[in-house]
């Protein structure tokens, strides 16, 4: 599903800047800029950004405007700049805006600490700004601060009660937190809100398949394939569901769809294979498999499929690869040593299959087995 960026141009000039008639195509405005940078002429681009950035006149909101064009061509020192210099505006709401862009920019580029600082000094010039709470929120989720993050995206939506997108946000941080519940009534507020949000349509979804609630799942992803049909994932997250309800042809039909739009998707991939596997079809399901771990080489629970594919189809060899593959990559995993270890008992390799079984029984007491769903933030928003 395709996500905004958080360094999208927003007009900050009303008309062009240039007043003669002669020469006027060559003057370095933003909007120039902004229109080399779509055509993707990146060097030109910058060329004029230079010019910009020089002159000592530039007001603070051009400089924004160049320091997210900065950013967006690649350019994140030149783009710092910009937005400290615009960050010197005498107007406390023109600095806040200008902070929390740096803040943006800091955390794009992984310098997490600064970003918290960004956004701290934007909301302390300007208590009533939303963006930089929401920024911070999710910035606080993502590094696995989540009672910071569930208080701070509360204070934004005090400020801003009506925003989908905080709401979507707030329910993923609910999902962090094991609060299924609460998370459902943030979704169900943000679908309120906007009707047909795909991102809380999905969240929703997925969260419902967390609770078991398998016709709800099913209703929250008939609506996103309904309403975006080009929407990544959602046909796949409806296939998950009627493969939960043995519908496994109709799932089949689905992911097929889904992998016309990405071909190389290993989640449809791998649910593709888990369809032909409930169907008694295990060549096209190991086909299946292998393909999800090539797309993905690190997807553990295609591998640990796979084992149980190969096993079923008696290639002993080939499916102690698979399932020790997927025991290497995550050795939390309890589903992997089952399968390794009834396969050595098959191959009257008792005393290893024992070994395998006991580390199953272990891990599965210790209930350390994590979901790799992953839900999905508003982009947009922040």
């Amino acid at each position: 599903m395709a996500m905004d960026s958080p360094f999208r141009l927003f007009s900050l000039m009303a008309g062009a800047i240039c007043l003669a008639v002669t020469g006027c195509e060559d003057a370095p405005t933003t909007d120039r800029a902004d229109a080399l940078l779509t055509a993707g002429d990146t060097l030109r681009a910058v060329q004029q950004l230079d010019k910009l950035s020089g002159s000592a006149a530039a007001e603070d909101t051009v400089r924004l405007g160049i320091g997210r064009l900065y950013a967006r061509a690649g350019r994140p020192q030149r783009a710092e700049q910009a937005f400290v210099q615009a960050a010197e505006s005498v107007e406390p709401a023109q600095a806040a805006t200008a902070y929390t862009a740096l803040g943006r920019l800091y955390e794009h580029y992984g310098r997490h600490r600064d970003a918290v600082a960004a956004y701290g000094r934007a909301i302390e010039l300007d208590s009533m700004a939303v963006e930089p709470l929401a920024a911070l929120g999710v910035l606080a989720a993502r590094t696995g601060r989540d009672v910071e993050a569930a208080s701070v995206l509360e204070r934004a939506l005090v400020l801003q009660p009506r925003d989908a997108a905080i709401w979507n946000n707030l329910g993923l941080v609910r999902v962090q937190q094991q609060d299924l519940e609460g998370a459902i009534r943030a979704f169900g507020e943000a679908l309120s809100i906007l009707p047909g949000f795909a991102e809380a349509l999905f969240n929703a979804g997925m969260a419902y398949g967390r609770m078991g609630q398998v016709d709800r799942l099913v209703d929250s992803f008939e609506q996103l394939v309904k309403l975006h049909p080009d929407a990544r994932g959602g046909r796949t997250g409806l296939a998950r569901g009627y493969l939960k309800l043995g519908r496994h042809a109709d799932a089949v039909a689905l992911l097929r769809q889904e992998l016309e739009l990405v071909p190389r998707d290993p989640e449809a991939l791998y649910y593709l294979g888990q369809a032909h596997l409930e169907l008694g079809e295990l060549d096209s399901a190991a086909t299946s498999f292998e393909r999800s771990v090539l797309a993905d080489s690190l997807r553990f629970d295609a591998y640990s499929a796979l084992g149980l594919v190969r096993s079923r189809q008696g290639k002993m060899e080939a499916a102690l690869a698979a399932y020790r593959r997927a025991i290497v990559l995550r050795p939390d995993l309890s589903e992997p040593r089952f399968g390794l270890g009834n396969l050595y008992l098959r191959m009257g390799r008792r005393e290893e299959g024992l070994l395998e079984l006991q580390t199953f029984e272990r891990l599965q007491k210790q209930s350390v087995i994590r979901q790799g769903q992953a839900f999905r933030r508003r982009e947009g928003s922040f």
